[in-house]
């Protein structure tokens, strides 16, 4: 009996701190591939560094899905995955979210993609959200006008191998793009349309430049803004506390046999912890109250602290 082929060739996580100088692209194989999924994603691959993935696909007669998401490429890479389109008609995702095009690079993928989908082929599922896509609504109904574009509103009607409305190229979350107010920076479609017209010359370092600059806007930014300190926050949250907890004591209760304690793990989740003094044993009333106060306790203080443990990391009132 013939082993069975590997159909995906998984090389995500590979490059180092996600620098894509430190990948070894001694791991591809050679020669034509019998991979059906190929996968780089998570590797701060740049449009220098995109001709070699591209190759990798030339040789992959039996592509279907290709994972290029959470890297850094910009629209100097556009036209490559454009020629990918048209050399691989039957491919059926791509998956770009998390990198920095702009409308432009955008919609040079989408245009390719859907002039060369043919109508009894499954819809092409394109994953371009989280990038730097300035006003997306507007630019997905400029091409919706024109070619058969679906954003995928209704999950039931539109899956990833059909279309309700028979469109060609499937869009889901298109308009979910990068809009705060660091990666909306006034430099950013500048940047990444200059790296578009020098080509690839020093092309590799512009988002790690850009990514440095946005980095160094929010650090001047939050030291510029107000912030409540931990007193503050430790003394709401505990006026919060003592109101819920005497609400929902018993009339036999102690006052002072059980406090609580909130509280933030390892992995940043809100945990709530309690305790009884040695004055009183913990009686069931007071574990009432404990367990009443997670949901009657209000979506404001749970706010509150949310803030105050993610902006100052583990952190116990």
């Amino acid at each position: 009996m013939k082993p069975k082929l590997p159909v995906k060739l998984d090389l995500s996580y590979r490059a180092s701190n996600g620098d894509a100088s430190t990948f070894d692209w001694s791991e591809v194989p050679e020669g034509v591939l019998p991979y059906e999924e190929i996968d780089f994603s998570y590797n701060g691959i740049t449009s220098a560094e995109l001709d070699r993935v591209l190759e990798v696909c030339s040789r992959c007669p039996k592509l279907r899905v290709l994972k290029l998401f959470k890297n850094s490429i910009d629209d100097s890479g556009a036209e490559g995955l454009a020629e990918l389109c048209r050399q691989s008609p039957k491919i059926e995702e791509i998956h770009l979210s998390h990198n920095m095009f702009t409308a432009e690079g955008a919609s040079v993928i989408i245009i390719a993609a859907e002039a060369c989908r043919q109508p009894d082929t499954v819809p092409l599922w394109l994953r371009l959200e989280q990038n730097h896509i300035d006003d997306a609504e507007n630019v997905f109904r400029r091409l919706q006008d024109r070619y058969s574009v679906c954003r995928r509103i209704d999950p039931k009607a539109c899956t990833s191998r059909t279309c309700v409305k028979k469109c060609l190229v499937h869009l889901p979350h298109f308009c979910l793009q990068r809009l705060s107010h660091v990666d909306s920076h006034p430099d950013l479609p500048q940047l990444a349309k200059s790296g578009a017209t020098n080509g690839n010359n020093g092309n590799h370092a512009l988002p790690r430049q850009m990514m440095r600059q946005f980095r160094e806007d929010l650090d001047r930014q939050r030291r510029a803004s107000p912030r409540a300190s931990p007193s503050h926050w430790s003394a709401s949250l505990w006026r919060s506390v003592r109101r819920s907890t005497s609400r929902s004591r018993g009339p036999c209760s102690e006052p002072s046999a059980t406090r609580l304690r909130p509280r933030v793990d390892g992995l940043h989740r809100f945990k709530w912890s309690s305790w009884s003094t040695p004055r009183a044993p913990r009686s069931f009333s007071a574990t009432c109250a404990t367990e009443s106060f997670t949901s009657q306790c209000s979506r404001d203080a749970l706010t509150s602290f949310a803030a105050h443990a993610f902006n100052h990391g583990s952190w116990t009132a």
